[in-house]
């Protein structure tokens, strides 16, 4: 159920994506056309100048708003299968059957000391 709630997160970020790419486009043509046809405002060079770093600039902001929303939907999308993911093993936890137990190889054949359960109290170690 985790990995099809994944896969469709995925698949709509994106889908997400390559209609923020299109609107990232748009943006940037026309900001770029309207920016270039400055000249028509005005004959004076100081007022096309001021014109043309204006549009710019908004052409620039445009570009900036649609990464950052492209950025926080596609994090919204994603955050839906990761609660679920998290609340799907909070309830496994819970269950009576379930099993969390930590299994101990027999013989301690690890390489390095483990605690188990049994050598460790509140009140420090058995005596």
């Amino acid at each position: 159920m985790t990995r099809l709630a994944w896969a469709l997160a995925w698949t709509a970020v994106a889908f997400w994506s390559l209609l923020a790419w299109a609107a990232y486009g748009l943006v940037g043509f026309f900001g770029g056309l309207l920016a270039r046809g400055a000249e028509l405002v005005s004959s004076d060079p100081g007022t096309v100048e001021f014109v043309f770093n204006s549009l710019s600039f908004l052409r620039d902001a445009g570009l900036g708003v649609v990464t950052v929303v492209w950025a926080v939907v596609s994090l919204a999308i994603l955050a839906v299968p990761f609660v679920l993911s998290r609340a799907k093993a909070r309830v496994r936890a819970a269950q009576p059957g379930y099993d969390n137990q930590i299994v101990y190889p027999p013989g301690g054949s690890l390489p390095f000391a483990v605690p188990r359960p049994e050598d460790s109290h509140r009140d420090g170690p058995r005596r």
